[in-house]
């Protein structure tokens, strides 16, 4: 074999080749992170230019909306449907607002597919009915769709574009209703049909436009003969989902003391209350319901509420929001009505926070103390630092006008029965016990959550207005206001004997690195106790309520110590 001589490059090529490849790569990089994308929803191509990065296609929010008739509300950078939906991420480049579009479709209640710089967002089916002789399909998102007729036996079908049914879809039959049966079905892979087979033939009026939500259908029996035992009065409703329940109505009453929504359905009703600290709505979601007829407009006169709506999601099970936007902190509660199918959500001013709030005597609790030392982990007793907290929390009490006691203000023992002992020894408005957490778990949990007890809503405001102060000063993660019945089945000692409004801090984890290493900066614990004043002010009605929203508590690994 003759030897085959081995060519180098010259030196001086190598950085021309090291920059070319370098251009190469960039080039490379840069067309992969961004191409250019088209938005869809129900059909409608989004306006305004789109492009795909890393994964995501981001489009213009404000055309996002407007394609799917929805609002979208600012939260930060990013985005929320108006009335819930979740957080939808944002982004702004050249004065132009972004949304995440796949993140924008779940929200809005739709369907995300794409298929390379395509994104389509498809509706869903939400409900269908037959009611006052008329056929309702209700849609996620607005849609394009058509309607015919067949005959053996006489129907009417709507066919729905770019929309997708849940599940196998589903019959309903009434032998008493002008309609006898309502089928529905996916027709084909982005057409679902809703066919309803009348009593005789039937006349038919579109009441929707050509692109609606809700798909609404008049079926005249002018010209058909009733069937034989069709009932008298008003139509008998066909659904083909089954469970869902009809919400008569909702009126709003105005007191001096507070607002009240009562909500009568068809049958019983067990509403989920839920808040977002973000924007100071609070909501009851009804589920798998729907509303009757369309929603009232409330105008709220007090000074408690600015506003208040409601909204109906259609994805999938329906679900029925009631949306009270607050004005300040608020006491809730849900009570029976009159009679089994009646709620009465009441949003009151918290108990000890009306009149001036200057000069209300609070109670600062720094738990543990002596001999007891509390958690101890990372260099760190417990005692030491809820003492810490709590003395400057009563300076900067003090500074803003309350008149703050503390229930030790050195390293005493005392009995959990002596410190709620002292509540009755003042006038007091408010305890607020100060704790640090641990569990078993070293590094396992970190960040703040602060309990009340049961479910008394003064206390559990109480607690909402702290946490959020903490967790939006002091940048902690939030853990939530939690009931201490998560904790014993009787609640904790000092909450369960306050005969006031009472929370129990719990700042940190004392056996986490992180939350640790943070309880040892003085800086960090004055913006702790300035968060906690500032939450009881909040309660009292002298601060506008933190405005960082709150994750949801985990509910593993409870702590919370040994405060039985």
């Amino acid at each position: 074999m003759l030897p085959v001589k081995k060519i180098q490059p010259h030196r001086s090529i190598w950085p021309v080749l090291l920059a070319l490849l370098a251009t190469a790569w960039a080039g490379a990089s840069a067309f992969a992170a961004r191409v250019p994308a088209t938005v869809f929803v129900t059909g409608q191509q989004v306006a305004g230019a789109a492009f795909l990065e890393d994964g995501r296609v981001w489009a213009p929010a404000e055309a996002l909306a407007r394609a799917a008739g929805i609002e979208l509300q600012p939260s930060g950078k990013d985005f929320a449907v108006a009335g819930g939906g979740g957080t939808i991420p944002g982004r702004t480049e050249n004065g132009v607002a972004y949304a995440d579009a796949a993140a924008f479709a779940e929200a809005a209640g739709g369907v995300p597919r794409r298929s390379g710089g395509r994104l389509d967002i498809l509706a869903r089916v939400a409900d269908v009915r037959f009611a006052g002789g008329r056929l309702f399909v209700s849609c996620t998102l607005p849609v394009t769709y058509s309607v015919h007729r067949l005959t053996g036996p006489e129907r009417v079908y709507v066919d729905l574009d770019e929309v997708i049914l849940e599940g196998p879809g589903g019959e309903t039959r009434s032998e008493k209703a002008a309609v006898r049966a309502l089928r529905l079905s996916q027709y084909a892979p982005r057409t679902v049909r809703v066919a309803a087979e009348t009593a005789g033939r039937l006349p038919y009026t579109i009441q929707s436009p050509p692109r609606a939500r809700q798909v609404v259908i008049a079926l005249s029996s002018s010209d058909a003969a009733p069937a034989a035992g069709a009932a008298s009065g008003p139509a008998e409703v066909a659904t083909v989902r089954e469970g869902i329940r009809t919400v008569r109505s909702v009126r709003l009453e105005e007191a001096d003391d507070g607002v009240r929504f009562i909500v009568t359905a068809d049958s019983p009703v067990a509403p989920q209350e839920d808040r977002d600290p973000a924007t100071g709505q609070h909501w009851l979601d009804f589920e798998s319901a729907l509303l009757e007829g369309e929603a009232p407009e409330f105008r709220p006169q007090s000074g408690l509420l600015s506003a208040a709506r409601l909204v109906q999601f259609r994805a999938g099970v329906p679900r029925l929001r009631l949306v009270a936007q607050t004005r300040r902190v608020v006491a809730t509660r849900v009570a029976g009505g009159e009679g089994p199918n009646q709620i009465v959500w009441h949003l009151s001013i918290p108990e000890g926070a009306d009149g001036d709030w200057k000069r209300k005597v609070i109670i600062l609790d720094p738990g543990h103390g002596g001999r007891d030392t509390g958690a101890r982990g990372n260099g760190l007793n417990e005692k030491d630092v809820n003492l810490s907290i709590a003395r400057l929390a009563a300076e900067e009490g003090r500074k803003r006008g309350l008149d703050i006691v503390l229930t030790r203000d050195k390293d005493v023992e005392l009995t959990l029965r002596a410190r709620t002992d002292m509540i009755s020894r003042y006038d007091t408005t408010l305890f607020v016990s100060i704790h640090n957490n641990s569990n078993t778990r070293p590094n396992s949990v970190s960040g703040t959550e602060v309990y009340y007890h049961m479910q008394d809503p003064d206390s559990r405001a109480l607690a909402e207005a702290i946490h959020d102060q903490i967790v939006a000063q002091a940048g902690t993660k939030p853990r939530g206001a939690r009931s201490d019945s998560r904790l014993y089945s009787t609640g904790l000692f000092v909450l369960r004997n306050s005969r006031v409004p009472a929370a129990l801090v719990e700042v940190g984890y004392i056996n986490h690195s992180g939350d640790a290493a943070r309880l040892k900066d003085p800086a960090f614990l004055k913006t702790v106790a300035k968060a906690i004043i500032d939450g009881i002010v909040s309660y009292l009605g002298g601060l506008t309520p933190a405005r960082q929203p709150a994750e949801p508590a985990p509910a593993q690994d409870e702590g919370a110590g040994n405060e039985q």
